[in-house]
């Protein structure tokens, strides 16, 4: 079911019950239900304790949603960030995550303002920059991998597929299209948005051995060759023991995805081609790439 779809259903069936007071305490859980439901599952996880202990705080300090103040829901992020939010990224993960949550609620009329206008996130600073592997580099990790088969492929489909963690973790042998001069991926992405990547030949090469070999059943998972996919945990494990042994002691999965971005527009691809590749709902998190390492400038053009 499309989140959007639901969040719209989710406001409408709030609406026609009955907002007594007495119930704020049991309607506000069942708003936070109904919202963590718009969300994927990998969100929902994260969300979740987020939502549950600003529950547990109302709670605690006898109050219901709609007495809240401005300077005592300060307070309680500010306590928030103290306790588990040390970096900016992650006091900026926690107010969106409230600020989402309060929409939500305002919208379903729950609440008659909407709180998340008091609270304001900081800056994160990119860190993309530092996240990227230059192509010979890429090509050494691709090398080294090659000593373990599903490690090879792991490491091409992230990087020539620019797959998110999830993606390749997820993908099993019926979203494979192998036709004899071409093969195409059919990804369920973030947002529960499906696209094609149309696969580099490389790993059209690896992913026909793997096939002419095992012949894999269609629900068969691609990177583990099981009916159980390989866990995001693992993933990171195997790429994190691979950087290890190249002296790349933070590489991670979405490194490859980086780099992928970056060699691509480097390399000339258009930027709606990279968008589309890499399922990025706004062109403006796909350009913020151009920024990494400019190769071009207006100051070029000048006199």
């Amino acid at each position: 079911m499309n989140p959007k779809t639901l969040g719209s259903s989710a406001v409408t069936a709030i609406h026609t019950q009955s907002l007594g007071e007495g119930e704020i305490g049991d309607k506000l859980e069942r708003v936070a239900e109904l919202w963590l439901r718009t969300h994927t599952v990998r969100t929902r996880e994260s969300y979740r304790p987020i939502i549950t202990r600003f529950i547990v705080f109302l709670r605690s300090d006898g109050l219901s949603f709609e007495s809240l103040s401005a300077a005592r829901l300060i307070d309680y992020v500010e306590t928030e960030i103290a306790l588990r939010r040390k970096s900016a990224a992650g006091k900026a993960h926690l107010i969106a995550v409230l600020k989402s949550f309060f929409k939500f609620s305002f919208r379903a009329g729950v609440v008659t303002r909407d709180y998340g206008v008091i609270l304001k996130a900081p800056k994160v600073p990119s860190m993309t920059h530092v996240r990227i592997l230059d192509e010979g580099q890429m090509a050494k990790v691709l090398v080294e991998s090659a000593s373990d088969a599903r490690l090879n492929l792991l490491t091409h489909l992230l990087y020539y597929a620019g797959l998110r963690v999830s993606e390749v973790s997820q993908l099993r042998w019926k979203d494979v299209k192998i036709y004899p001069k071409k093969a195409f991926l059919e990804i369920l992405g973030k947002g529960e948005k499906t696209r094609i990547v149309l696969l580099h030949i490389k790993c059209v090469k690896i992913l026909k051995a793997i096939r002419q070999k095992a012949k894999p059943k269609s629900e068969v998972y691609v990177v583990s060759g099981k009916i159980k996919p390989l866990s995001r945990v693992h993933i990171f494990r195997l790429i994190q023991e691979l950087g290890r042994s190249l002296e790349i002691p933070k590489l991670s999965p979405h490194w490859f995805r980086h780099s992928h971005a970056t060699h691509a527009l480097e390399n000339g691809c258009h930027l709606h081609l990279l968008q589309a590749t890499l399922g990025h709902s706004s062109i403006s998190t796909t350009g913020r790439y151009l920024h990494v390492r400019p190769t071009d400038s207006s100051s070029t053009f000048l006199e």
